[in-house]
């Protein structure tokens, strides 16, 4: 076996295992990601007690964002053309959470 084969070969495990305890910072999926229209909606599933950081930018017309749970309104935001805001929520109660764009357009991520 060449010497210097097993360098490298010591050198890569170390540099892997230097990475493993990185891998939980590197964040969660979002659970929305995208470019909503009015009328558009999305869903997630959400359970009591955990936070979100949610991130609307306004497209050109302003925008009005809500998210519902069973048919009620939880949270709302209303922004001017180009607008742009993050807020964190936490989630009341487990269930399947409704965002909804009723005006305007926006590029929306909940993570």
């Amino acid at each position: 076996m060449c010497p210097n084969y097993s360098m490298k070969r010591r050198s890569f495990v170390v540099a892997t295992l230097g990475l493993i305890p990185l891998a939980g910072c590197l964040g969660d999926d979002p659970v929305v990601e995208e470019l909503h229209q009015a009328n558009d909606s999305s869903s997630f599933e959400a359970e009591a007690g955990e936070e979100y950081e949610v991130t609307i930018a306004a497209g050109e017309d302003g925008v009005t964002v809500i998210i519902e749970l069973g048919g009620e309104e939880q949270w709302d935001w209303s922004l001017s053309a180009e607008d742009e805001v993050t807020d964190t929520i936490e989630i009341p109660e487990d269930g399947e959470y409704v965002l909804s764009v009723t005006e305007g357009s926006a590029f929306i991520t909940v993570e």
